[in-house]
């Protein structure tokens, strides 16, 4: 009888193991540790087909590039942001590919995203000291006597009149779960906090400080064209996820330790670009697709 392969479980001698991670990979490495191991080991970058078509990612990067200029420009700062935002994306769409498509199929959806988030930041313009778009932060962890460096670029970071910092980030999809981020399996936004609070974006020029709001915006254009979904920066939750981060890698430090793929396909199933390397096809089925250690 045909007998099912086993998946992949690649187990690369330590000094090829990564010892740089940001914290989008640290999230990569909880649910896929094999695109992590064909990333970061065997050095293959993802590519996308040359003729693939205009997708989600392509619109979440066209947007992201928008506020980042908006708010590096310091238009946020002005009275007729719609219309300065409106008027990047115009300037972009020569500029980026896919541009055009993007703006042809999404512009209705653009011009009620930029009239929300001109009164979004109205309303906030009091609060805020400085803002930072796309600021990096290193933070060098030791881990079994070994240095391990997480990065991490925050989408933006507003310094705050009280003395605190909102950490904010930008998704035109859905961010995650309450729970998800609870259970630590979404640490994007708690690691970056723990980060910033340990003086991480210092180089940067934000020192060390507390962090007083951990903002997703999310950006559909539809009914509503934006919102603001928090996150408590509660010690418990950011001390929690840097414990778990602690663990994870001083896991993947034990050469026993697979790189295995799609380990916690039912807490949110997803297509990797590494999928057939893995051989996804020959191997998962709805009754193997649960968590695996």
């Amino acid at each position: 009888m045909p007998q099912p392969v086993a998946p992949p479980a690649p187990c690369p001698p330590l000094a090829a193991r990564p010892r740089q991670l940001s914290v989008t990979q640290i999230e990569t490495l909880l649910f896929d540790p094999y695109a992590i191991y064909a990333r970061k080991v065997l050095n293959l970058p993802e590519w996308e087909a040359v003729d693939a078509s205009v997708s989600a990612a392509h619109r979440g990067s066209f947007l992201h590039g928008l506020f980042e200029q908006l708010i590096k420009d310091g238009k946020h700062l002005r009275d007729d942001i719609a219309n300065a935002l409106l008027t990047l994306a115009r300037e972009a769409e020569s500029r980026s590919a896919g541009g055009a498509a993007i703006l042809q199929f999404w512009q209705a959806r653009l011009e009620a995203t930029a009239l929300w988030f001109a009164d979004y930041e109205r309303d906030r313009r009091a609060q805020i000291a400085d803002s930072h778009a796309e600021i990096t932060g290193r933070w060098p962890l030791g881990i079994g006597g070994d240095t391990f460096t997480l990065t991490a670029k925050a989408d933006r970071i507003d310094r705050l009149k009280s003395g605190g910092y909102a950490i904010i980030d930008y998704k035109t999809g859905q961010p995650p779960s309450q729970t998800m981020i609870k259970k630590h399996l979404a640490v994007q936004m708690t690691l970056e906090a723990a980060m910033l609070a340990d003086g991480a974006f210092a180089e940067n020029g934000l020192p060390a400080g507390r962090v007083e709001r951990l903002d997703y915006i999310k950006l559909s254009g539809r009914m509503p064209p934006g919102e603001v979904i928090s996150v408590p920066p509660e010690a418990e939750l950011i001390n929690g996820a840097v414990d778990m981060l602690q663990k994870l890698l001083a896991q993947y430090q034990d050469p026993d330790q697979p790189y295995l793929s799609h380990i916690r396909q039912r807490a949110r199933p997803f297509a990797s670009a590494y999928d057939h390397l893995a051989r996804l096809a020959e191997w998962a089925s709805d009754d193997s697709e649960g968590d695996r250690p």
